[in-house]
C-alpha cells in the first residue's frame, strides 16, 4: 500500500466566535481516477474522488464515522465533504446538538461511498459504488488502527446498503447498536472490449477489522426535503441512543456481530 499523507485544510466559515476550532485533516484522494464514468460529471472545476476528511481533534481512544452516499455539487466544488446545505444540517444537528456532544466523544470522520458527484444528484449506480468501495475500506482501515474502538452512524439508505448490505432502513433501525461487518470488494465483471481498469490500491479484507458498532437514521438531505418534525424526532432519537450507548447511560447487549449474506454481498456494491 502506498504511503498515505494526511493533509490539514481550512475550515470554510470562521465566525471568530468560540475557541478556534481545529483544521480539519483531509485523507488521500484519487483525482486521476477513471475506474467509472462518474468523473465526466464532475466538470472541469469540480474534484474527483473527493476525499475522507477528519474533522476534530485526534482522539485514541474512540473512532465516529459518519458514512453517507456521495458529494454534492457544492462538496464537489470544494473538494471536501459535507459542506453544503445537508452537509451543515449534519454538522450543526447530527455532531453537536446531543449532550454530550458527538465531537466530544471520539474523532469524527466524513467517509462517502461513492467519491464523485453524480449529475444532478442521482443515485449512483452499482458498478460505481462498487468500483469505489476499495478507497472507502483503505481510509476506514486507516481510521481503526489509530483507535480504541470505532462505531458508524450511517445516514441514509445508500450508505447502509453501499457499506453493510443492509437492505432497507426499516431492516436497519431494528438492529441499531448491533456489531457489523462491512461488505468485501467484489470487483465487477469487465464489460467485454473494455478498457482495463486503472490500477488501485490492494484493498484490505473487512473480515479482518474490528468489530464496527453500528447506528443508522436518516440522511440530512431527507430532512431538508421533507422538513418533517415527527422525522427530525427519529433522528434525535436514533443519536440519542448512540451517544446513550457510548457513555454508559443507556445498555444495549449486543454480542453477535452480524455479517452480510453471501447473497447481498455478491451482488449489491
Amino acid at each position: 500500500m502506498p504511503p498515505r499523507t494526511l493533509m490539514p485544510v481550512p475550515p470554510l466559515h470562521r465566525d471568530g466566535s468560540g475557541p478556534p476550532q481545529p483544521l480539519p485533516i483531509l485523507f488521500p484522494n484519487q483525482p486521476t481516477c477513471r475506474r467509472c464514468p462518474l468523473w465526466a460529471d464532475c466538470g472541469p472545476r469540480g474534484a474527483v474522488c473527493v476525499p475522507t476528511e477528519r474533522v476534530n481533534d485526534h482522539n485514541p481512544q474512540r473512532a465516529i464515522i459518519v458514512a453517507v452516499r456521495n458529494p454534492g455539487g457544492i462538496e464537489n466544488l470544494h473538494n471536501r465533504p459535507l459542506v453544503g446545505r445537508s452537509g451543515h444540517l449534519l454538522r450543526r444537528v447530527y455532531l453537536e446538538s446531543t449532550t454530550p456532544r458527538l465531537l466530544d466523544l471520539g474523532t469524527v470522520y466524513l467517509v462517502n461511498a461513492v467519491r464523485c458527484y453524480t449529475n444532478q444528484n442521482k443515485p449512483p449506480n452499482k458498478t460505481a459504488a462498487r468500483l469505489c468501495l476499495p478507497f472507502s475500506l483503505a481510509d476506514i482501515h486507516d481510521i481503526l488502527s489509530h483507535h480504541d474502538e470505532a462505531h458508524v452512524l450511517c445516514c441514509g439508505a445508500e450508505a447502509a446498503t453501499h457499506f453493510f448490505g443492509v437492505s432497507s432502513m426499516t431492516d436497519a433501525f431494528k438492529s441499531q447498536g448491533m456489531y457489523r461487518t462491512l461488505l468485501p470488494y467484489n470487483p465487477p465483471k469487465p464489460k467485454k472490449d473494455a478498457p482495463p481498469l486503472d490500477p488501485i490500491l490492494e484493498p484490505p479484507d473487512p473480515s479482518k477489522f474490528p468489530p464496527l458498532r453500528v447506528w443508522f437514521t436518516y440522511h440530512p438531505a431527507f430532512l431538508l426535503r421533507r422538513r418533517s418534525p415527527s422525522h427530525l424526532k427519529s433522528v434525535t432519537e436514533h443519536l440519542d441512543l448512540m451517544v446513550g450507548t457510548i457513555t454508559g447511560r443507556i445498555a444495549i447487549d449486543r454480542p453477535t456481530i452480524l455479517t452480510p449474506p453471501t447473497s447481498i454481498a455478491e451482488n449489491l456494491p
